[in-house]
């Protein structure tokens, strides 16, 4: 529930949680993790986001999410970055069940 909650407060203005869900401004987040970056159908990515390359693993969304910008420059995700390591750790085991 409390991943559920930060997900509501940080990032779903921008990104759906359903399966299939059209994008909003992000491509939809569900089966986030262990994806490959830059796949989501439909969505058009960034160049330096397809240029990226590599999976969705825990460590790598928590060093995205801590500040998207930082961590892959170019991108076009404006979010600052999630600062609180407990709403972190709460969004990622939210997010790892979506999926099936």
């Amino acid at each position: 529930a409390a991943g559920r909650r930060v997900f509501q407060q940080q990032c779903s203005t921008c990104h759906a949680a359903q399966k299939g869900a059209a994008p909003i401004l992000g491509p939809t987040l569900w089966g986030v993790v262990g994806r490959t970056t830059a796949t989501v159908p439909g969505f058009n990515y960034s160049t330096a986001m397809k240029a990226a390359g590599g999976a969705w693993s825990e460590e790598r969304l928590r060093t995205y999410i801590a500040g998207p910008q930082k961590f892959i420059p170019g991108i076009r995700m404006t979010y600052p970055g999630l600062k609180d390591p407990r709403q972190m750790d709460d969004l990622i085991e939210w997010l790892k069940t979506l999926k099936g």
